[in-house]
């Protein structure tokens, strides 16, 4: 199944483990032998392959097992100094700041709203 980016968290949780599990089966381990490759317990396993909230500490233990820990960088990308912001900032930025207009009230009385 393709992520197209309208599945539920719980739905994405559930294809994860899917292929957690097919890619498990694929490289020939039980779920006792990741567990004992990984650190983890046999129930992390079991939750991590039945789409069960798990911690991101876990997950990274079996994609570092798996040989997949570099396609992390595809998931998040790092992002590049844009050449505007080196003009204007001289350095890339590390935060964002709400602009003034949007800090204004806008329930505010204004002239011609006497209706």
């Amino acid at each position: 199944m393709r992520v197209t980016g309208f599945e539920s968290n719980n739905e994405l949780l559930s294809i994860i483990g899917s292929r957690v599990k097919d890619f498990r089966i694929g490289m020939n381990l039980t779920q006792e032998d990741l567990a004992l490759d990984t650190g983890l317990s046999l129930r992390t396993i079991i939750n991590i392959e039945t789409g069960k909230d798990v911690k991101l500490t876990s997950l990274l233990y079996v994609l570092r097992k798996f040989s997949l820990i570099q396609n992390l960088d595809g998931l998040i990308p790092d992002q590049e100094v844009r050449p505007s912001d080196m003009h204007y900032l001289g350095k890339k930025r590390e935060r964002v700041r709400r602009s003034k207009k949007s800090e204004k009230d806008d329930t505010a009385w204004k002239w011609g709203e006497d209706e």
